[in-house]
């Protein structure tokens, strides 16, 4: 009931509405004209279906109809935060909040991460066993040959896999006691630096043993004035030896992981704009270059909307 309402949802909730101004609004929504309407009202605000039942007094459904309509629970995927030891694994999540705004008529949580949250509020032996599969990524993961250059940019819960990578990296140095590492080089970044730096004391540790060889990082909310803010500010504040990194080698790998809605497209856009500045080309000429970089698998994502 908390997934945002569909078109099939709203034409079901009209027939069902006995106020005709109610009606023709729902009616509206669903409409070719009113797709626009649809889109900046319903789906951006994200609208359910009990938000749609509160405003509408006169709609009234039967039960049956409305479990036709509404959608069964899909999995979450999340990436994993560390390597596989002993039938353990770390992941993490962010509790996603809606406020009672926007045409949202009542403060609720995100279905997964509220219900992972009243999870974790609770005391090891009273939280139920939960269904969880693992599921391979082929394409997202640290290159076998450790002489390989990385960069990582993750902010938020997108650092998770990174600390996998690293735990990875260390594990298998330690297995073939080779000191020849490639360079690692992580950027993250969170509001707050002293209250959601998500592993912090991991990244200390790994720069002090070489196991990561450099991290950048940005807080939004820390200092208001500051003009770098975001991981996409720290890529352009860098973007020379990022350059750099990426000619020198050509085993050089950039993985990106979290928000594919703003961060994956500002980062994608900052390396442009880089590549611009330095390169002294035009901007076709900048995005073939990441075009490139995709094909041979040197620029990979793990994104989610």
């Amino acid at each position: 009931m908390a997934q945002f309402s569909n078109y099939p949802l709203i034409r079901v909730l009209a027939e069902y509405t006995r106020n005709p101004s109610e009606r023709n609004a729902l009616s509206y929504l669903c409409s070719r004209e009113g797709g626009t309407a649809y889109l900046s009202q319903v789906r951006a605000n994200q609208l359910c279906l009990l938000d749609l039942l509160l405003a509408l007094p006169s709609c009234q459904p039967p039960l049956t109809r409305l479990m036709e309509q509404l959608p069964r629970l899909m999995p979450r995927p999340y990436s994993a935060a560390s390597t596989m030891k002993k039938g353990h694994v770390d992941f993490v999540f962010n509790t996603v909040n809606f406020e009672r705004e926007n045409g949202r008529l009542f403060a609720r949580r995100g279905v997964c991460t509220g219900w992972l949250e009243d999870l974790y509020s609770q005391t090891v032996s009273e939280r139920p066993k939960i269904h969880v599969y693992g599921r391979s990524n082929q394409n997202f993961r640290y290159p076998e040959d450790l002489t390989s250059p990385v960069i990582m940019i993750g902010p938020g819960t997108g650092v998770a896999p990174f600390r996998g990578f690293l735990q990875w990296r260390e594990e298998r140095e330690v297995q073939k006691n080779d000191a020849s590492l490639g360079p690692a080089w992580l950027f993250t970044g969170c509001r707050y630096q002293d209250a959601d730096f998500l592993f912090s004391d991991d990244w200390k540790t790994w720069l002090e043993s070489g196991i990561l060889t450099r991290i950048s990082s940005c807080f939004s909310r820390d200092d208001p004035q500051s003009s770098v803010k975001y991981v996409q500010h720290e890529i352009k504040r860098n973007f020379k030896d990022v350059l750099d990194f990426m000619e020198s080698n050509s085993k050089a790998t950039i993985f990106v992981c979290g928000d594919a809605r703003n961060m994956a497209k500002d980062v994608q856009l900052a390396l442009v704009d880089g590549l611009i500045v330095e390169k002294g080309i035009d901007k076709a000429g900048a995005e073939s270059i990441m075009a490139d970089w995709i094909m041979a698998k040197r620029y990979l994502q793990d994104i989610w909307t």
